[in-house]
């Protein structure tokens, strides 16, 4: 959703920087996929498919569907792009976000909780959302039981405002219906925040996949690899209008993949 013109977003969303980000990340998850990379958050899993606006596939969450393999599962991840989201139970895109994810998380035919998770990527972390909204993430996998977690959350002011935070948001979405702690911890156990700086000038993520470009592009190739990400970036475009996907096979049809040294992937 656009901000409305009262957002401090609004020049920049007015330019498309929204649409830039979430492109910008969406041609990183292709670039991804061609070398038969790994994605964020699974363990060794091998991407093996993605899905741009996926709404038409039943799912709320829809920016981005990715699809990985390890070798004991196939993983899931339901991936929404928001540039400048806060989390803050006064800001509608968060309050959106976790709605769709919280259908999305219900919704046993398309969510597996036992392996698949509801991300939220975005351009930076603030100190408050890298020091206590992403640990207390971190913290609802790594504690074994909801009582572990809590107690230990409990000890904590900011980390317990953060969890106040998604409690409050929860029960909006829950029809004001009360979770249990163990409801809370469950869920969150299954989400997890991510920042990619592809808007930054110098951008240190850009620079990562642009290197992962050259490293696997044919050397007779007549494109560098600023051209190869941008020509990349304008097919995620069309794909994004059309809700297309990509498959490590379907990749093969798209022109910009003979580019790339397709015996050494």
């Amino acid at each position: 959703g656009e901000a409305s013109l009262s957002d401090k977003g609004s020049v920049f969303q007015t330019g498309g920087g929204g649409t830039n980000f979430e492109q910008a990340v969406q041609t990183a998850f292709v670039v991804t996929l061609i070398i038969r990379g790994n994605v964020p958050c699974i363990e060794s899993g091998e991407l093996t498919e993605i899905g741009l606006q996926v709404k038409k596939r039943e799912y709320e969450t829809d920016d981005l569907l990715a699809i990985a393999k390890n070798p004991t599962a196939t993983h899931r991840l339901l991936i929404q792009i928001k540039h400048d989201i806060s989390f803050t139970k006064g800001n509608d895109q968060f309050k959106q976000v976790i709605k769709d994810f919280w259908q999305d998380y219900n919704n046993s035919a398309i969510f597996d909780r036992n392996r698949d998770k509801l991300i939220i990527v975005k351009s930076g972390l603030t100190k408050h959302e890298r020091n206590h909204v992403k640990s207390l993430l971190n913290w609802a996998v790594t504690h074994a039981t909801e009582t572990d977690f809590i107690k230990e959350v409990e000890r904590i002011k900011a980390k317990n405002d953060a969890l106040e935070v998604f409690h409050e948001v929860l029960l909006m979405v829950n029809n004001n219906n009360a979770l249990t702690d163990n409801e809370i911890w469950q869920f969150l156990r299954c989400v997890d925040v991510l920042e990619y700086d592809f808007l930054n000038e110098g951008s240190v993520d850009k620079t990562y996949f642009l290197n992962l470009i050259k490293l696997s592009r044919r050397k007779d190739s007549e494109l560098n690899e600023v051209e190869i990400w941008d020509r990349i970036f304008a097919r995620v475009s069309e794909l994004n209008q059309a809700g297309g996907n990509l498959t490590i096979e379907s990749l093969k049809n798209e022109s910009f993949f003979h580019y790339f040294e397709n015996e050494k992937l």
